[in-house]
């Protein structure tokens, strides 16, 4: 459909009729097939859409194959490594590399392991990639799933002068790779960590990395007690605005959040039993919304400008409770809820504990099928 309406675009107006400015927002809607079409017609949209084309570079460095002894890295016959270098050599090279604006490194997700085999330098192509990281003069985003981190990628990564988000999900060190500190620190706006292992010293390093002064967004999947046990060595992020992280039962917790001052929207992916924390209306004296359990909702209720809910599945009365609990007036006017099950007598006592409501929205599921299949059902 889009080759066919690029087509007639083309017969009813030359190129060189329309501005750049608005050829490079029509092929901003174009699928990259149609695109690297397009740019073989005329040598203007060869210039206009050249960096469209190659603004995201997808690259597999190996296949990791998961086994009940951890993961196993395969690679494919020397031909495909061989293709996979040249590859990355093109789109490394200095025509191309300053186009990319994101990059993805993830394993093959292969069907069969038949033309793969286990090799004694597994990570040869993601040393390649590592090694040429700097050339991507204009990278913005790079996202890593199951990628083996060298002292080369730490150092290369930190280099990206126009990186501003850093997205790493099952990381992974080699077991005889020693990672030293760097001198210079990751000033990138947005950086997520997801990890099965929080408290391992990979972890807590790439905290350590992150310039205070730059981050707005942090998303750890990972406790909080990775920024470590002495809190005078944990700086303060004062532009952090948006925060996500597992919450366990430890006051050590509360200290490391009273660290994010600017937060507006805190998500608690897990929590743990909180027992009776001291409620502290200053702790995030900018938050108005928060997602997560129940169980931690408490603590965050106290605070001024809370006005927005989303609470993971729990029951209408553990819910209320937690509400009316709360001493002094609550500003909430969104509630979004996920229910084990639906009371409708117990909305009333709802809309009393929180007279400025304004939106409620409500998920549960009922046995309403006849044979007894779950239905899931919203409201608003």
């Amino acid at each position: 459909m889009y080759c066919e309406l690029f087509s007639t675009l083309t017969i009813a107006m030359s190129a060189q009729e329309v501005p750049e400015e608005l050829w490079l927002e029509i092929f901003k809607l174009i699928p990259r097939e149609c695109l690297m079409k397009a740019s073989l017609t005329f040598r203007a949209f060869y210039r206009i859409t050249r960096p469209l084309i190659f603004t995201h570079f997808h690259f597999h460095p190996y296949c990791l194959i998961q086994s009940a002894y951890g993961g196993v890295l395969l690679l494919p016959r020397k031909e495909k490594i061989a293709l996979a270098r040249e590859r990355l050599d093109f789109w490394s090279s200095g025509e191309i590399g300053p186009y990319v604006r994101s990059c993805d490194i993830t394993p093959w997700r292969a069907h069969s392991t038949r033309a793969l085999a286990v090799s004694k330098t597994p990570h040869v192509l993601l040393h390649a990639f590592f090694d040429r990281l700097t050339h991507f003069t204009e990278l913005r985003r790079v996202s890593t799933n199951e990628v083996y981190f060298s002292q080369t990628a730490v150092t290369n990564i930190c280099a990206l002068s126009a990186l501003t988000h850093l997205n790493i999900h099952g990381l992974r060190v080699p077991r005889d790779g020693v990672i030293s500190p760097m001198p210079q620190a990751l000033a990138v706006s947005s950086f997520t960590i997801h990890h099965n292992r929080p408290l391992k010293n990979d972890v807590s390093y790439w905290i350590t990395l992150l310039r205070p002064d730059s981050l707005l967004e942090l998303d750890i999947h990972c406790d909080l007690r990775i920024f470590g046990e002495n809190l005078d060595n944990i700086p303060s992020f004062p532009r952090v605005y948006k925060l996500s992280v597992n919450f366990g039962a430890m006051p050590q917790n509360l200290a490391v959040l009273a660290k994010f001052p600017g937060v507006q929207r805190l998500k608690v992916l897990k929590s743990g039993k909180l027992g009776d924390f001291i409620r502290d209306v200053n702790l995030l004296p900018a938050l108005t919304e928060y997602v997560g359990p129940h169980e931690s909702l408490a603590i965050f209720l106290p605070c001024p400008n809370l006005t927005r809910l989303t609470i993971y599945r729990c029951n209408l009365d553990d819910f209320l409770m937690r509400l009316q609990n709360v001493r002094g007036p609550l500003n909430i006017t969104s509630v979004n809820l996920d229910l084990c099950y639906l009371d409708d007598q117990k909305l009333s006592a709802l809309f009393a504990v929180l007279p400025q409501l304004m939106e409620l929205c409500i998920r549960t599921t009922v046995y309403a099928d006849p044979e007894g299949i779950p239905v899931l059902q919203s409201a608003r």
